[in-house]
């Protein structure tokens, strides 16, 4: 499968997003955006516990932050996935 690098301003859009949307709770330890097949952009966030509180994000968390990236993309078509990665 190939996959396209997306271009500058939609990886604003969706960081500008998540960080607007981010309570503190919980660790982003990755983001991945990339552009398939029919020009569709992917963004899956990895989460996980915070190092010094061990706090995870909860699903309204998750939730919110789906569909504060979802609204950043609205004119795109998009999926958003969140990742939990357990230590």
């Amino acid at each position: 499968m190939l996959v396209d690098v997306v271009d500058h301003d939609v990886s604003r859009k969706v960081l500008e997003a998540i960080v607007e949307s981010y309570t503190g709770a919980g660790a982003i330890t990755g983001i991945e955006i990339h552009q398939g097949w029919s020009d569709v952009v992917h963004v899956d966030i990895v989460h996980g516990p915070d190092q010094r509180s061990g706090e995870t994000f909860g699903p309204t968390q998750l939730r919110n932050m789906r569909a504060a990236v979802s609204s950043a993309l609205e004119a795109r078509r998009h999926t958003v996935r969140t990742i939990e990665v357990v230590p």
